[in-house]
């Protein structure tokens, strides 16, 4: 797993560093979202969470929970349609050092980064969530 990890992890790098030259942050996950790695993102974005403060996906969204954004979680998790949210509740919810530490963990600028998760959390909370629980590949110990 550890080289898979690298693979997705060298493909995320070179399209930030790509997108960074740009300056087109949100196009990253524009472009991830329509790839074939699509696939493989759930599992990686986990495991990259895995070494913050939340522990991984399942945390994270209990950080949003916590934070006040329970409904609109529970829309993107449910069938039916997502409800919005902005920057400024993500920010709320989290606060700023924890968007930094995602930033970080995701080597992405961390000024965007709200815009950023308003955008796509909930497309991406929703292909997590097909059924209506996480699906999450196992991480491996590697």
């Amino acid at each position: 797993m550890a080289l898979f990890d690298q693979m997705i992890g060298g493909l995320v790098s070179s399209v930030v560093g790509q997108i960074k030259k740009s300056g087109a942050v949100g196009g990253l996950l524009d472009s991830l979202l329509n790839s074939p790695a699509v696939a493989a993102l759930p599992g990686w974005i986990d495991r990259t969470m895995a070494g913050t403060s939340f522990g991984g996906i399942e945390g994270f969204a209990e950080a949003l929970r916590a934070g006040g954004l329970s409904e609109a979680l529970d829309s993107w998790i449910a069938d039916g349609p997502n409800l919005p949210v902005d920057g400024d509740a993500i920010v709320a919810a989290l606060g700023e050092a924890r968007i930094a530490e995602l930033a970080a963990a995701f080597n992405l600028p961390a000024a965007p980064l709200p815009g950023l998760m308003a955008r796509f959390l909930p497309v991406i909370v929703d292909r997590l969530s097909p059924d209506g629980t996480f699906e999450l590949p196992e991480r491996s110990a590697a």
